[in-house]
């Protein structure tokens, strides 16, 4: 069973995944994929930069875009036989973040642990009110690392002081983590990881 699978839906940076995963003696698996809500065809726009490539918006040219088969981190665990409750799945998705753990619902529900960008352009914090109101448990992890944890939007908004910047935050299920704390889980049990980016 892999314990690591990279999803990228760009094929030029996937190509570069490949190799690097050709380079690490085939350590983890790759997927050319776009981590979605639900399976099924997407429109994806391919920036010249990394960090401009992201799920095409209702409009997009088509000329910039190409189409990626979409799918769901459930479909993801299912297919390589994870365990939601030793997955770590951290997130680099350019806005999808809530359609990616959308797409796991049944993976939050049963334990995995989400790392995602709440970015300072966002002074409202809307990504983690929403993960707060799915029924995850959200905490900030500070430059440090420490992690203290938000309750609201607007707690995770305070931390965000520079709109230029990206934060981190971590997410699982409320109703795992009352039977599971997660600094014991972090700290005890090894984990799985699943590394998206788009």
């Amino acid at each position: 069973i892999a314990r690591a699978v990279a999803v990228e839906a760009s094929p030029t940076t996937y190509a570069e995944l490949c190799r690097t995963a050709a380079l690490c003696g085939g350590r983890f698996a790759t997927e050319h994929r776009a981590l979605t809500a639900a399976p099924g065809p997407v429109r994806f726009e391919q920036g010249v930069a990394h960090a401009s490539r992201h799920i095409a918006a209702q409009g997009a040219p088509a000329s910039q875009t190409v189409t990626v088969e979409g799918t769901t981190l459930d479909a993801l665990v299912a297919s390589y036989g994870l365990d939601p409750a030793l997955l770590l799945v951290k997130l680099d998705v350019e806005g999808a973040e809530l359609a990616s753990i959308t797409g796991g619902a049944a993976a939050l529900a049963g334990g995995a642990i989400f790392l995602y960008e709440d970015h300072g352009k966002d002074p409202r914090s809307e990504l983690t009110g929403q993960l707060l109101a799915l029924g995850a448990d959200c905490w900030f992890i500070a430059d440090d690392g420490a992690m203290i944890a938000v309750d609201s939007a607007a707690a995770a908004s305070r931390f965000k002081l520079d709109p230029r910047r990206g934060y981190n935050f971590v997410c699982t299920s409320r109703s795992y983590a009352r039977a599971h704390p997660l600094a014991a889980r972090l700290a005890g049990t090894p984990t799985t990881s699943a590394n998206t980016s788009s």
